[in-house]
């Protein structure tokens, strides 16, 4: 599935993923920064809505930069920092709340999405590497 590789690997697609990563941020940060809460209504939905939300964010920076374990660390880092900025703000905004449980969340979620995009990527080689591993 030579689409799929692409969308994985294709240095000219980084900018879209970049773009796409800019309107999750800004979703997140309206979603993050309203007075009220929306969402699901069960115990701990708000967690779940963390790792979903992070776990989307995470892969975006990810497929943003280059392949690689320091660009996964990097994305990772920035993206769970901006996690942690998010709750510094919601503890100024009435009706919210800032909890460390939700940093733990936005952890996890952003584990996920690295791990998402970097099983796919092994899965989905580029095709000049996968031919070129086998033939030497």
């Amino acid at each position: 599935m030579p689409f799929i590789s692409s969308l994985l690997h294709a240095p000219r697609l980084r900018l879209a993923w970049r773009f796409v990563l800019l309107l999750l941020v800004l979703v997140v940060c309206v979603l993050a920064f309203s007075p009220r809460a929306p969402g699901l209504n069960f115990n701990d939905a708000d967690k779940l809505q963390h790792i979903v939300a992070f776990l989307c964010l995470g892969a975006c920076a990810a497929l943003s930069l280059p392949a690689g374990r320091w660009s996964a660390l990097a994305a990772g880092l920035g993206i769970l920092a901006f996690g942690i900025v998010i709750e510094a703000v919601q503890m100024h905004i009435p009706q919210r709340s800032a909890e460390w449980q939700d940093v733990v969340a936005d952890a996890l979620g952003v584990l996920s999405g690295l791990a998402l995009v970097a099983l796919a990527r092994r899965f989905w080689p580029l095709r000049g590497a996968a031919t070129q591993s086998v033939s030497t």
